[in-house]
């Protein structure tokens, strides 16, 4: 069983990211026994950081982790639009910035909470335009409003071989 944590982002006076301070966290959650981290997710802040600083941010914190072990896990979100077009502009973006596996933020699949089935059509529209490689996992991220997965949804995710 992999012990994952999810990551704080930590920040300058100036308001900033403090991308060394960042890499101490990796450093320090690799020394105590955890198998990896959940990078750029809501406890990163995501939804407060631009799509520069969110790559910038997993990018440190995925390099700092290999550079430790090839083996230590770093799982990443970071798609917080609306729009069909900017999540796939943010996953592609995060993705070859560094990441063992792409976390799709289930509310974003279905922004106006209409079902199982739209659900789906929106999941089968954005992995067509990710990486055919791009390990993916969920994540039910309770900000705007916590989007539950379904045995339904699970079932399909299970159906299509890409979610891990």
């Amino acid at each position: 069983m992999e012990i994952l944590t999810t990551m704080i982002t930590p920040y300058k006076k100036d308001g900033g990211i403090d991308f060394d301070t960042a890499e101490k966290y990796v450093d320090w959650y690799y020394k105590n026994g955890l198998d990896g981290v959940f990078a750029v997710c809501q406890s990163s802040e995501i939804f407060y950081l631009s799509l520069d600083a969110r790559v910038k941010l997993n990018h440190r914190v995925y390099t700092k982790a290999k550079e430790l072990n090839k083996d230590f896990v770093v799982v990443s979100s970071g798609h917080v639009s609306n729009t069909f077009k900017d999540q796939i502009k943010e996953l592609n973006a995060i993705y070859e910035s560094g990441t063992d596996a792409l976390i799709l933020i289930t509310n974003r699949l279905d922004i106006n909470n209409e079902g199982d089935d739209v659900f789906i059509a929106n999941a089968e529209k954005l992995m067509a335009e990710l990486p055919a490689d791009a390990k993916l996992g969920l994540y039910e991220c309770p900000y705007p409003y916590k989007r539950l997965v379904t045995p339904k949804i699970l079932d399909w995710c299970l159906s299509t071989g890409r979610f891990y």
